[in-house]
């Protein structure tokens, strides 16, 4: 694993199977081949322990405030969890540090992009429950500025996981 790219602020929530959406919102969940594993439905957020929240908080604190980035966050997210949901996956497996296989990832969903990089929610079911866990991983080549230097990261992100770069 990549010590460039770092996964931080974990705060698993277990819920119910039947549950199914991310930490925050609801998920695309990932199309598996697997027809072992049953769809979870819906989990419900469960908000973290104060020391976590205070910890990516801290975090989060060091990423400057990039005016441009933050214009294009959500629209950002949006597409990606709309068009390239399975590109999120692989990079939350090649670059996280929580999950190294595909098997393991029931719904993934982009929630928040900034300059320094982007959060992902991650369900995880076993069994009868489901687990939420958010995936903070950083850009590959330093700090975003623009619009065009987050499609650049997402490019290369894209593109070390082998993947097209079709953005």
């Amino acid at each position: 694993m990549n010590s460039a790219f770092v996964s931080v602020f974990s705060s698993p929530a277990r819920v119910p199977r039947n549950d199914r959406s991310t930490c925050s919102a609801s998920a695309a969940p990932l199309r598996m081949s697997s027809a072992s594993r049953p769809a979870a439905k819906r989990i419900v957020p469960v908000d973290p322990p104060a020391v976590a929240v205070a910890a990516a908080e801290q975090r989060h604190a060091a990423v400057p405030d990039v005016p441009e980035v933050a214009a294009i966050s959500a629209t950002v997210c949006e597409f990606m969890n709309k068009e390239h949901v399975r590109d999120i996956a692989n990079y939350i497996i090649k670059f996280g540090n929580k999950f190294d296989d595909f098997s393991q990832l029931s719904a993934v969903k982009m929630t928040a992009l900034d300059a320094a990089g982007f959060t992902a929610d991650v369900v995880s079911c076993e069994d009868s429950h489901c687990v939420c866990v958010q995936e903070r991983l950083q850009w590959p080549m330093g700090l975003c500025h623009n619009a065009a230097e987050v499609i650049t990261a997402l490019k290369h992100l894209s593109a070390l996981c082998g993947l097209p770069a079709d953005f």
